[in-house]
C-alpha cells in the first residue's frame, strides 16, 4: 500500500483541484537544490542521491522533485510505503509548510 501526496503552490482562493484553470501550471518553488535544503531542515535525515530524488528510510518516504522547462522546482511528489503514520503527516506537512505548498492526492486538495 502507498500513498501519494504531491506539494505544490497554487493561487489564492483555490480551495479544490476543479477550481484550477485548465491551462494551470503549478509557481515555481525554487531550484531544486533549495527545495532539498528546505526539505532537509524539516527533515534532516532526508537523504538524496541527487537533486532530484531523496528518501527518508526510517519513515519508507520516497520524495521526487519534478521542475519545469527552466529547470526550476514546480512540485514534490512524496510517496508513503505502508501505514501512514502520525511523524509521517508531521514531516509532510513541515515540507508543505516550509515550502509555501498546499498538499493534494489523488483524492484532491488540500489534504489537511
Amino acid at each position: 500500500m502507498s500513498w501519494d501526496v504531491f506539494l505544490m503552490r497554487v493561487p489564492e482562493g483555490i480551495n479544490s483541484m476543479r477550481d484550477l484553470p485548465d491551462d494551470f501550471h503549478p509557481e515555481e518553488i525554487g531550484t531544486p537544490n533549495e527545495v532539498v535544503t528546505i526539505i532537509q531542515k524539516v527533515c534532516p535525515e532526508a537523504n538524496f542521491s541527487d537533486d532530484y530524488t531523496g528518501r527518508i528510510a526510517s519513515h519508507t518516504i520516497h520524495i521526487n522533485i519534478i521542475d519545469n522547462d527552466d529547470g526550476l522546482a514546480i512540485v514534490v511528489a512524496i510517496h508513503v510505503y505502508g501505514e501512514v503514520g502520525e511523524t509521517d503527516l508531521n514531516i509532510i506537512k513541515g515540507i508543505g509548510k516550509a515550502s509555501g505548498c498546499i498538499a493534494a492526492d489523488t483524492e484532491g486538495f488540500p489534504v489537511f
